[in-house]
């Protein structure tokens, strides 16, 4: 089954390719005898061209991050394999896709702006400032969100952070050797690839590692393993001397029979703490980690405050690597670090390809086909399922980087293509290895990162790599694009705004307005309904996937307008997945309206009161875009 489902997704994505994607390059009459922003607004460190290969690799890698993986294996585990495989075929083809060249394509023939600038041109101001104001709050999410979960992956395994830095290093080596040494992409590529490559199982073999990648104040102690002593369990048989030797846990009762239940697990508790301090002090004669500490419960107590200082300092460097990547030119280090990240990326697609095949008589599938059209709660085949698969199909934050960072290095239009559409495509295959890794799961292994990373290792095994470290490295490359995604947010977040205030904001002025604001949901606290206290930017994820998604349905409407208005073609092809994208988009904010403010127990005001937000802004948005079609 795994060896026909991928077959029919490569004929099918590959026919796509040379049959939709000529069509959509005649309806855009592309040409490479126009010239590009890169090469009529070349300034050195926006507008800089770009080889196809290097682009290709920046752009798919921003693109990628972890939503193909996530978004496809949450579906799965929800309504079936089916429904999620057809939907990632159907939609990186013939929504995603379309949606992904077309913003490249818009943004590349009104000066490398961003859709907000094509909104500006062919829709008007109203529907600019509409447009602007709601991708630049979700740019601010999206940072905050990845900022948090880099640093934790960085703190959670230093063997992450370490390649994570090295690549960095040699990304600017990279930049520099290319672009100011003229020395040739290939053996660039043939050195620093392996190199980072290599760095995954050097980061996971040095003991040195751990130690300086672990920014807390007491590393050795931070990763310090105490095997805790075995519970007891309390009955008639063991009482007395259990009461003999804790006087002070039993000292009360006579015999077993007085005590109830609740005493008993008390006393439990109690003679499991007593054994682990008793333990902890025999260790602490042995152990030097541990000789200063005073007590277990100090040790217990010490431990996630050292994990937290650990993630809380790599927080604020990535702050800084944020800030210049998003000032630097492109060239120097946010391009070739994001190039040389994909190769993570085409790594993770050969092993799945090869698993794919490989596994399809040795690998049982144990995920239903289908498991029906409601999921519980408001988890409704329809909507929910092109909302949770997201940029495994289509996804709104993809038009913004193919408009934000790769338009305006895009060096020939015919590029556009390999790129745009093709880029889209490639994520739609990862989604479907995605996929093939739960159906051989059989559902949710704890979360969809250690499912896909479970199901990469069992691929990985077929062609003799060990499972573990193929799991390991599955886990690394899916935490490597989490880096990319971040440092490409920052960069959009900054042009936008700058666009937004037509140019006053310098690129410092726009970068340090877009991190304060995320730092600003990353630091402050608020409850949820239950009254627990909370992150902002961890109160507000949940509407993230509507949102991206109705930023695709807006982004399909205004390139529709163009489209029709400015190149006198045909647009169905973007109006028809527009008002699906648009319809379902609507309909899940609806439901989110109903769950977190109407049917609630406890209201849920500040996700509810921002789904109300989302709703009247789309719903003005595509008023001003249907007026705009309307008055051609």
């Amino acid at each position: 089954m795994l060896l026909w489902l991928f077959g029919i997704a490569m004929v099918v994505l590959t026919v796509a390719y040379f049959v939709h994607g000529k069509y959509m390059s005649d309806v855009y009459e592309l040409s490479d005898n126009n010239k590009t922003p890169a090469e009529t607004m070349y300034d050195g460190v926006d507008y800089v061209p770009a080889h196809p290969a290097v682009l290709l690799g920046h752009h798919f890698s921003s693109i990628a991050g972890a939503g193909p993986i996530v978004g496809p294996i949450t579906a799965a585990s929800l309504f079936g394999w089916l429904p999620a495989y057809i939907w990632c075929l159907i939609g990186s083809a013939f929504l995603g896709g379309p949606h992904d060249m077309g913003g490249l394509v818009g943004s590349m023939r009104h000066e490398g702006k961003s859709i907000g600038e094509v909104v500006d041109r062919w829709v008007g101001h109203r529907g600019k400032f509409l447009f602007l104001s709601f991708s630049i709050l979700t740019l601010f999410l999206v940072v905050a969100v990845f900022l948090q979960l880099s640093a934790d992956s960085f703190a959670a395994d230093p063997a992450v952070a370490f390649s994570a830095t090295l690549y960095m290093f040699l990304a600017i080596v990279f930049g520099v050797l290319i672009y100011r040494k003229n020395f040739p992409l290939f053996w660039m590529s043939v050195i620093c690839v392996p190199l980072v490559i290599y760095a995954c199982w050097f980061g996971n073999s040095q003991e040195w590692v751990t130690r300086v990648f672990t920014l807390s104040s007491n590393p050795a102690l931070e990763w310090h393993v105490f095997t805790p002593a075995a519970p007891v369990k309390v009955e008639a048989s063991n009482f007395e001397s259990l009461k003999e030797a804790h006087p002070a846990i039993f000292g009360s009762f006579e015999e077993f029979a007085e005590m109830d239940e609740a005493a008993v697990r008390t006393a439990e508790g109690a003679v499991l703490a007593a054994a682990n301090e008793a333990k902890f002090e025999a260790q602490k004669s042995t152990d030097e980690v541990i000789r200063g500490v005073p007590s277990y419960a100090e040790y217990l107590r010490m431990k996630p405050a050292l994990k937290t200082e650990n993630m809380e300092t790599w927080r604020w460097i990535l702050v800084g690597y944020i800030f210049l990547a998003s000032i630097l030119p492109v060239w120097l280090l946010l391009q070739p670090r994001d190039y040389l990240a994909s190769y993570f990326l085409y790594f993770a697609i050969i092993i799945g390809s090869i698993g794919m095949v490989m596994g399809s008589e040795t690998l049982e599938i144990k995920l239903d086909m289908f498991k029906g059209f409601h999921a519980g709660g408001d988890n409704y085949l329809w909507p929910m399922l092109f909302i949770i698969v997201a940029c495994g199909a289509i996804s709104g934050f993809h038009a913004l980087v193919g408009s934000g960072t790769t338009s305006k290095q895009i060096r020939k239009e015919k590029d556009a293509l390999l790129v745009g559409y093709g880029g889209m495509l490639l994520e739609g295959l990862v989604a479907v290895i995605a996929i093939g890794t739960v159906m051989i799961a059989g559902g949710m292994l704890g979360n969809p990162n250690n499912t896909y990373a479970t199901g990469f290792g069992r691929f990985a095994e077929l062609i003799g790599i060990d499972p573990r470290v193929g799991k390991s490295l599955g886990l690394l490359a899916l935490n490597s694009f989490l880096l990319t995604s971040l440092d490409t947010a920052t960069r959009l977040g900054r042009y936008q705004i700058q666009e937004f205030t037509g140019g006053r904001a310098d690129r410092y002025t726009a970068t340090i307005i877009t991190i304060v604001a995320s730092m600003a949901l990353v630091m402050t606290r608020t409850t949820n309904p239950a009254g627990q206290v909370i992150p902002t930017w961890s109160a507000i994820w949940p509407m993230f996937g509507t949102a991206n998604q109705l930023i695709a349905g807006l982004t399909l409407l205004t390139l529709a307008v163009w489209v029709k208005k400015g190149l006198k073609k045909g647009n169905g092809f973007l109006m028809y997945p527009m008002y699906f994208m648009l319809v379902t988009t609507i309909v899940a904010l609806g439901f989110m309206v109903k769950s977190t403010l109407i049917t609630a127990v406890v209201p849920n005001y500040l996700l509810g009161g921002m789904s109300v937000v989302l709703l009247v802004l789309s719903l003005l948005m595509a008023k001003e875009s249907f007026t705009a079609l309307k008055n051609e």
